[in-house]
């Protein structure tokens, strides 16, 4: 089980999220960062799809982060990056986590992103 404080660090700073609720397998955790408002809604969600009766079904797990900020409209502009790990259940443990490296490894480089945001491919 995850702990009920997670830190993650966005490249400048580390940003806590705290354990709100869990609903069996599903988490969703709340910033509690110092000076970060409660507006801004931010938020680490976990959630997993396992279907143990049908053994061909592929098992997923979401890992979601989600901030709003507001326009000088006040119009509220969130933002969610996630990312879903679909693994067929045969699938080992390593393969998993080396696809899951190479995917934080892309991610990771502010050139891939800024790539991404423009259309990129």
């Amino acid at each position: 089980m995850l702990t009920d404080v997670i830190t993650l660090n966005d490249g400048v700073a580390p940003r806590a999220y705290t354990l709100v609720s869990r609903n069996g397998m599903d988490s969703v955790r709340r910033e509690t960062t110092a000076g970060v408002s409660s507006a801004s809604q931010s938020a680490l969600t976990i959630k997993h799809t396992l279907d143990d009766k049908k053994l061909t079904k592929a098992n997923r797990h979401l890992v979601s982060l989600s901030f709003t900020e507001y326009d000088t409209a006040g119009i509220a502009c969130t933002t969610t990056a996630h990312a879903v790990i679909t693994r067929a259940k045969g699938a080992t443990d390593a393969q998993v986590k080396k696809q899951a490296e190479m995917l934080a490894e892309f991610l990771g480089a502010p050139a891939n992103v800024d790539q991404l945001l423009i259309g990129g491919n």
